[in-house]
């Protein structure tokens, strides 16, 4: 079976435990975005996968901020488990069908485009020049 991991797998070689470990994490997360790509959904089976896969990938990604914690860093700011990654498992749990179909990046490619913008702009005009560009006011 073809996966994204196999086209940078090759490149990271781990050299220790950790590393193996955080790679191992990154397939599962990318072994579950391929399994949610159209031309590989299927709904008999497609779903139960990317549960399982996404279930995986955080009790790894948990384990690693673990060890960071406890070995490298007592503040805990490597691996945290974030909104959006509890997010993420509601939608792939909770979808109907495909949990792409539910995803949108509209709003995030709209702050990107303002951002751009923004760097154009004088400082003391800038949040007049982007509400009158976006007509937000």
């Amino acid at each position: 079976m073809f996966t994204y991991r196999g086209c940078w797998q090759h490149v990271f070689i781990p050299t220790s435990t950790i590393e193996r470990q955080r790679q191992i994490c990154v397939n599962k997360l990318a072994d579950m975005y391929y399994e949610m790509e159209p031309s590989k959904w299927d709904r008999s089976k497609s779903k139960g996968v990317i549960v399982k896969l996404y279930a995986q990938f955080m009790s790894m990604y948990v384990e690693i901020n673990r060890y960071k914690r406890e070995h490298v860093c007592p503040y805990d700011t490597f691996y945290r488990v974030y909104p959006k990654m509890h997010l993420m498992s509601h939608v792939v749990e909770s979808s109907p069908d495909n949990p792409r179909d539910e995803w949108t990046y509209l709003d995030e490619s709209e702050i990107g485009d303002a951002a751009t913008v923004a760097a154009t702009l004088h400082p003391k005009g800038m949040e007049l020049s982007l509400m009158a560009r976006y007509c937000v006011g």
